[in-house]
């Protein structure tokens, strides 16, 4: 979770202040290396399927999905008022 925070954060600096171009470059940072590589997918894939068996690691998810989550939505909110839409998912 804090590689994918980092390599996010800092791709998003790189963006500029196009909130397009931030939103895109955080969703493509989150699908490229050093996040999503064969080790870090293979971790992950790990991780998930202990979410459902283990109080901790639901715990240990919630916490860094709900980060996660929240840029994703800001982001996503920003990109559409710049493009004059209530949101990005409606036409």
């Amino acid at each position: 979770a804090e590689t994918m925070r980092l390599s996010s954060e800092q791709a998003i600096e790189t963006a500029g202040p196009d909130p397009v171009a931030r939103l895109a470059t955080f969703i493509a940072s989150t699908l490229s290396p050093p996040v999503l590589d064969p080790v870090n997918l293979s971790l992950w894939a790990t991780f998930v399927t202990t979410v459902r068996t283990d109080a901790a690691m639901a715990a240990v998810h919630a916490e860094s999905y709900l980060g996660y989550r929240s840029e994703a939505e800001k982001l996503v909110e920003h990109a559409s008022a710049s493009i004059g839409r209530s949101s990005l998912l409606s036409p």
